[in-house]
């Protein structure tokens, strides 16, 4: 398993749907700005509810957005069978909010074994999939 550390921009609002087997998944998009000035175009996936519904609440298109996850590159075929696309997709396992949304309030958290916590960026530690 690939680890990697992504900073960009969401592409579009998130999308929740439930799985088959009851899970609950949000996933969308976020550009990644290189350094020559391209653009590259990551997939999210998150799984764990309480990241769910602090991304949700919180973010939204053009939010930035810090996150860390196992890295897989998703890969689909047309109707000739034949490869017709890929995409490297992220499934998050830790993430911060790099920036207020004009839109939706900003968190602040209290307790917990860092004490209190004063500034405007939450950060979130998803358990294990194993755990979940």
């Amino acid at each position: 398993m690939f680890i990697g550390n992504a900073y960009g921009n969401l592409g579009k609002d998130w999308e929740v749907r439930t799985t088959q087997g009851g899970k609950t998944v949000a996933s969308t998009s976020m550009a990644i700005r290189q350094r020559k000035g391209d653009t590259l175009w990551v997939g999210l996936s998150v799984w764990n509810e309480k990241a769910i519904e602090t991304l949700t609440t919180y973010t939204s298109k053009g939010s930035p957005l810090v996150v860390s996850g196992s890295v897989s590159l998703r890969t689909w075929e047309g109707q000739n069978g034949k490869p017709n696309g890929s995409q490297i997709e992220i499934t998050v396992q830790d993430f911060a909010l790099a920036g207020k949304s004009e839109n939706k309030p900003a968190e602040k958290k209290t307790g917990g074994a860092g004490g209190d916590f004063d500034d405007d960026i939450p950060f979130m530690r998803i358990p294990d999939a194993a755990t979940i």
